[in-house]
């Protein structure tokens, strides 16, 4: 194929026993694809030209994570620092929220992306596209506070991200003593929440927590300002 294709192929399992009854969930397989084309090895690339290497790539991945702050048990503890003031007893406070349904974070990612060389590869052009998306992603649940907490953890949020990242780098100097080079790089990353991510309060708008159903991670809101009366 004089190296015009290149192909690979990964795959591991991952293995956790934070997931209570799920016990099926315990281990996760992750893979990976990707391939290349290398386009100057093709007999009709000329060999003399402004193009002096080209290559065309694409892959297609998956992960997992594990939310150490989460698990299947109820977890509380004392705190020497809040005592009853009757009894000088440590108050119990409750740290985590039993959640025997906890499973793997999941995130699906997409890239496609190009290379090319000009002037005997004294300037290189590197541009990608990815599309990720991430499932089961941790986020909170409001609950009644009879529970003894306002919100609990659970497996709910999906996260799309796409973005485009951009580079370019220049040899201006190349000799046997001497080197000068000169790299650009820019990107542009657009994510937003799926609609059934849970809110948590419209308070969380306004201190860069909230997260609303269609838009971005973590924005910032106010209200509508009409002017002074």
């Amino acid at each position: 194929m004089k190296n015009r294709y290149i192909l690979s192929f990964t795959s591991r399992a991952d293995g956790s026993n934070r997931f209570g009854k799920m016990a099926n969930s315990n281990f996760r397989p992750n893979y990976s694809i990707s391939g290349r084309w290398n386009a100057t090895m093709e007999n009709w690339f000329p060999q003399r030209g402004i193009i002096s290497d080209w290559q065309v790539r694409a892959s297609f991945g998956t992960q997992g994570n594990v939310v150490s702050a989460v698990g299947p048990n109820f977890i509380a503890g004392y705190s020497g620092a809040k005592r009853d003031p009757a009894t000088n007893i440590p108050y119990l406070t409750i740290k985590s929220m039993p959640y025997p349904e906890l499973r793997w974070e999941k995130t699906y990612q997409v890239t496609l992306g190009s290379s090319v060389g000009l002037f005997n590869n004294r300037i290189t052009i590197n541009a990608e596209y990815y599309n990720k998306i991430s499932k089961d992603v941790i986020d909170k649940l409001p609950i009644p506070y009879e529970y003894g907490m306002t919100y609990m953890y659970r497996n709910g949020g999906e996260i799309f991200n796409k973005g485009i990242e951009l580079g370019v780098q220049a040899q201006l100097i190349k000799s046997k003593n001497l080197g000068f080079s000169l790299a650009f790089n820019t990107s542009k990353n657009l994510n937003k929440l799926a609609n059934q991510t849970s809110n948590y309060g419209y308070q969380s708008l306004f201190n860069g927590s909230g997260n609303l159903p269609g838009r971005a991670i973590s924005g910032i809101y106010s209200y509508v300002f009409n002017g002074l009366n």
